[in-house]
């Protein structure tokens, strides 16, 4: 992910989004990873 430049003309809104849509997807792809585990743990903890 590129940092904002300062001129609003070098700014290339429709890649910087594309780009954070694929950060945002592979984010929620790991937290269903880690959720799963999560969930299982707590099922067994239960009295």
């Amino acid at each position: 992910m590129q940092v904002r430049p300062d001129k609003e003309d070098d700014f290339n809104f429709a890649e910087c989004f594309t780009a954070l849509k694929a950060e945002f997807k592979a984010q929620l792809l790991g937290e269903a990873k880690l959720n799963q585990p999560i969930a299982e743990n707590l099922e067994r903890m239960k009295p």
